[in-house]
């Protein structure tokens, strides 16, 4: 009795005690105020690591061809990179032509997206190049970080490792990409000659921040339900023991009532 009781009284205290020395022992994530960041101009070389080259064109006409001509020129002037352009007649063998071999496959591109509007278009990337969906775009204000150490760190002044997922659109080229086809299509479509105003980014000073601890409410919810367990496993116990005993039948022969022997037996084992 002595026993259960002690378990009772004492694994709740454990547990609790446990969580209490992991979050003790945690140390604070604190971001102070970090900024002062680089311009960076959009055709740098920076943004032309990427190995891939292939592009996939819709649909194959002698206008893409021309725009691809143009697009083809002004990429290599953004991003110092040469593109293959591979032409299909529409956006059914553009997607097999990539399942099959999506080896250096730069990107796709579909002229005409909007049918009847010449100057609707549509780019494809890559699974994993990009942000996923449009609300994968908004993280905490842990992301865009890095800390080594005490100090934060920021390299190249855009975070490029992952934990800045909307600067994927320049590290990617895909900025590079969209500027080059909107000037091949505007000249194109009017017959106008023009050159691209350079364009400069820099990232936004980042306010100082505390990291959350969202692992450690994890941890909590499974450690309260160990904490209760023991409670459960030794009420089970005596119900099971009282069905053996017929404890509750004899009681109700000398007139208890069900209320105070439910309260009685909830007493014990608490």
């Amino acid at each position: 009795m002595y026993a259960f009781f002690f378990q009772e009284f004492f694994s709740p205290i454990m547990y609790v005690m446990i969580l209490a020395a992991i979050r003790m022992s945690t140390p604070d994530n604190t971001f102070a105020q970090f900024g002062d960041f680089p311009e960076y101009s959009l055709n740098a070389s920076l943004f032309s690591a990427t190995p891939k080259s292939r592009i996939l064109v819709t649909p194959d006409n002698t206008y893409t061809r021309a725009l691809m001509t143009g697009i083809e020129a002004e990429f290599q002037t953004l991003a110092n990179k040469t593109l293959t352009s591979e032409f299909f007649m529409n956006r059914t063998e553009a997607e097999n032509e990539y399942l099959r071999n999506s080896s250096r496959v730069f990107a796709g591109i579909i002229f005409d997206f909007k049918t009847g509007n010449n100057l609707s278009y549509a780019i494809r990337y890559p699974i994993g190049d990009l942000p996923a969906d449009y609300a994968s775009l908004f993280t905490s204000q842990e992301s865009c970080r890095r800390k080594e150490g005490d100090n934060q760190v920021n390299y190249n002044g855009l975070q490029n490792d992952g934990s800045c997922r909307v600067n994927s659109f320049i590290f990617s080229g895909f900025t590079q990409l969209q500027m080059a086809i909107d000037k091949a299509l505007v000249e194109n479509q009017y017959g106008l000659t023009f050159d691209l105003q350079e364009v400069k980014v820099q990232m936004l000073p980042k306010s100082a921040f505390k990291g959350s601890f969202s692992y450690i409410q994890i941890i909590s919810s499974m450690y309260y339900v160990l904490a209760f367990i023991p409670l459960v496993a030794f009420f089970v116990s005596a119900l099971v023991t009282e069905k053996q005993k017929k404890i509750k039948e004899g009681m109700k022969m000398m007139g208890l009532k069900n209320s105070v022997f439910w309260y009685v037996l909830v007493f014990l084992v608490s």
